[in-house]
């Protein structure tokens, strides 16, 4: 075990709200490569937001390298989600969280409340995502929506995507992923 230093003052962190998903690259032997989604502070308030980060040779020191994706809705700190999930293909895969805001599942020009996949070295939409023509800008990331709070994604030997949700105090849910799911 050894230390990592990180710079942990740049995750806002508030309620269900920090550091929140880590995913490592599949070439991380060679590229030191790896994925955080995390709490962070905006001109006009907060969001959740999806990193990149190298990690030194001697593994001891994280180094930014850019972020892939911002603007995900936070609110007070509920319903932050965020997990990551690199498949078989290399796209990354991003369940997001509602942010305790009702409508975020169903608004098809918000980023909260759905899956989304996008390209893991640039952070640009995946080319075969099922609105990736769409004019509005965010709706080219998503693949399913009507999520509560993503908490889990999951890739199975036959290729198939899942996702794990909570809910409100009963009903958790696990879903099969599918292009233009809600």
């Amino acid at each position: 075990v050894s230390q990592v230093d990180f710079p942990s003052s740049s995750v806002w962190v508030s309620g269900e709200t920090g550091l929140m998903g880590l995913e490592v690259d599949p070439d991380f032997a060679t590229n030191r490569r790896f994925y955080t989604c995390q709490g962070g502070t905006t001109p006009t308030g907060h969001d959740v937001r999806v990193m990149a980060w190298t990690l030194s040779d001697d593994m001891t020191r994280a180094t930014e390298v850019q972020e892939l994706l911002g603007g995900l809705p936070a609110s007070s700190g509920r319903h932050g989600g965020c997990r990551l999930l690199i498949a078989k293909d290399g796209s990354l895969y991003v369940g997001t969280g509602d942010a305790a805001i009702g409508p975020n599942p169903q608004d098809l020009h918000g980023l909260g409340g759905k899956t989304l996949r996008l390209d893991r070295m640039t952070g640009e939409p995946w080319p075969t995502n099922p609105w990736i023509k769409s004019a509005n800008h965010n709706r080219r990331y998503l693949q399913t929506y009507g999520h509560r709070n993503v908490q889990g994604l999951a890739q199975r030997a036959d290729g198939t995507i899942w996702s794990v949700e909570h809910g409100p105090d009963k009903n958790d849910e696990i879903n099969l992923l599918v292009d233009r799911g809600n």
